[in-house]
């Protein structure tokens, strides 16, 4: 799943994104900037995900027994979400 991850994350890898890391099958999105929680909250909601950021972090951990469908949703639906977020 690690590699998968790896691979699917490297398409978020915008401006806005400071770093990309992955530790087993958590993965972590630095943003460069505060990430406004109701915000990004109320519109992952809205593409299909809940995700809690953290100050300027974005966490998943998807479980070990995720679908590879599942996990290509979890991520594109994230990809949706930071693009509505910081398209100002």
């Amino acid at each position: 799943m690690k590699i998968l991850l790896k691979n699917i994350l490297k398409k978020l890898n915008k401006p806005e994104v400071k770093d990309i890391r992955i530790i087993g099958a958590l993965g972590i999105i630095e943003m460069k900037s505060i990430v406004n929680v109701g915000s990004f909250q109320t519109k992952a909601v809205e593409n299909g995900i809940w995700i809690r950021p953290f100050k300027n972090l974005i966490y998943i951990m998807p479980p070990y027994t995720i679908k590879k469908s599942e996990l290509n949703f979890l991520l594109n639906s994230l990809d949706k979400t930071i693009n509505l977020e910081y398209s100002n």
